[in-house]
């Protein structure tokens, strides 16, 4: 499924990078064998250096492989981060509303933090790609997730349930449509906010390497 889509959706390079990881971890997974993520993430930029060597120098791919690989750091100090069996206790105890206010809660907070991590990491690139600098991406990569997810999955329901089932094809169609709409409606609305975004004089490749060699 992650390969027809991939093609569907036109074998880009952050398409190939996100084929990549999903193949890996679904082959290690039917392997029983723990992934590296950083191994994964190598892999993929191998094999667009194969199919693809010029994408790499494209701002695309770069800002694809940043925010990747900032998700996956974040991801690994997630898993470390486990909560005490007392707090475990005290939230079991609590009402069912109250826990899933609280998931919620926490689900939008560790998506606010996310976004904001790759935001940070991202800037000097589009400082020296763009000479650009949008706080509003703080917000909007909140406020895209719902309806980007829903899109995604609808996409998905669209692709398979198409050759079989055309009225779910016909249903899965709108709601990706109407998902889609959401999402530059939220884009506009951001563009249109005064000072969303303003222009920078930017940094030079020296300084933007610099940056990203002392992050890494």
């Amino acid at each position: 499924g992650t390969l027809i889509y991939s093609h569907v959706a036109g074998l880009r390079a952050p398409i190939v990078r996100a084929a990549v990881l999903v193949e890996l971890v679904c082959f290690s997974r039917l392997w029983w064998r723990d992934l590296s993520a950083v191994n994964a993430l190598a892999g993929g930029a191998m094999l667009i250096s194969m199919l693809q060597p010029a994408s790499l120098v494209l701002p695309g791919a770069q800002f694809s492989f940043l925010a990747a690989a900032t998700l996956l750091w974040l991801s690994t100090n997630a898993q470390n981060d486990t909560p005490e069996p007392l707090e475990k206790l005290v939230l079991n105890s609590r009402p069912w509303w109250q826990r899933q206010i609280t998931a919620v809660y926490r689900n939008l907070w560790q998506l606010g933090i996310a976004g904001g991590c790759i935001w940070i990491v991202a800037l000097p690139l589009g400082m020296y790609c763009f000479h650009l600098c949008s706080p509003i991406g703080l917000v909007l990569n909140v406020a895209l997730s719902i309806p980007i997810t829903i899109g995604l999955l609808s996409g998905f329901g669209l692709m398979f349930s198409g050759p079989i089932l055309g009225p779910m094809a016909i249903l899965c169609g709108r709601i990706c449509e109407v998902s889609l709409s959401i999402v530059d409606r939220i884009v506009q609305l951001g563009h249109a906010i005064p000072h969303a975004y303003f222009w920078v004089c930017g940094s030079n490749s020296v300084w933007c390497a610099t940056f990203y060699l002392v992050l890494l």
